[in-house]
């Protein structure tokens, strides 16, 4: 393994210790394992709160930002989806006792396949006549 994904193991090891035990169960311990056996042994790092204002390596943001996608996002988000006439929807985010709102627009994206739009087409120039 190249020596810079073993400093960025490192790194995220550090991290992890940083977090609370909640957030750190949700973590598989294979993954925790894995990090934990790939870290660098020579590489030597001081982390501490505020984190986002440590500088880090690419490879380490990479990696924390798969874990919070793959492990700790379901944890952090609640989304409720509520349409109203506008096509506006109202997104919560709940962290902890925090609760930030946002509306934003979406639009709505078309899953039809390409051979089914054709066929719609032809359906509707059908119909016309």
């Amino acid at each position: 393994m190249d020596e810079t994904y073993k400093e960025a193991f490192y790194e995220v090891d550090c991290i992890l210790n940083l977090m609370p035990k909640e957030l750190t169960d949700k973590i598989p311990n294979a993954f925790k394992t894995v990090i934990e056996e790939n870290k660098s042994k020579s590489y030597f790092k001081v982390i501490k709160e505020p984190i986002n204002e440590q500088e880090l390596k690419d490879e380490t943001i990479t990696i924390l930002g798969m874990i919070y996608k793959d492990f700790l996002k379901k944890q952090f988000q609640n989304v409720i989806l509520a349409e109203d006439n506008t096509r506006n929807v109202e997104i919560s985010f709940r962290d902890n006792n925090k609760v930030i709102e946002n509306n934003q627009a979406l639009s709505v994206i078309d899953n039809e396949k390409w051979y089914q739009k054709i066929i719609s087409k032809i359906k509707m120039i059908w119909r016309k006549n």
